[in-house]
């Protein structure tokens, strides 16, 4: 078997690493990245990472249609969109950096 907690792609040669290192949880750590540079709100980010909000914040705090389509246009565009392409967002802190900054600080933790 395979090293155990690397992504593997079946190629013409036999089973090989997408990505020389790349495991699950470092794309877990991408993923969260992406979100927090999205500006998602907690409870989603929560949801979607399998987190319980903790307290009365878990209480009263609900996810709205509004958050998904804000989450999914925001990914969509992280996923197509080169950093080079991406309009500065004058909303995020440091003023015009990009939406996604650059791969090394997305792939990061």
């Amino acid at each position: 078997m395979a090293g155990a907690g690397v992504l593997h792609v079946v190629t013409e040669s036999g089973l090989g690493p997408v990505l020389t290192g790349l495991t699950p949880h470092g794309l877990r750590h991408g993923h969260q990245t992406w979100l927090d540079d999205l500006g998602i709100r907690y409870v989603l980010q929560s949801e979607r990472t399998g987190r319980e909000v903790p307290g009365m914040r878990g209480v009263y705090s609900h996810i709205t249609q509004r958050m998904r389509d804000e989450l999914t246009s925001g990914l969509q565009e992280l996923w197509l969109v080169p950093d080079a392409a991406r309009p500065p967002r004058a909303d995020r802190p440091g003023g015009a950096s990009s939406v996604g900054g650059s791969a090394s600080a997305r792939s990061g933790c």
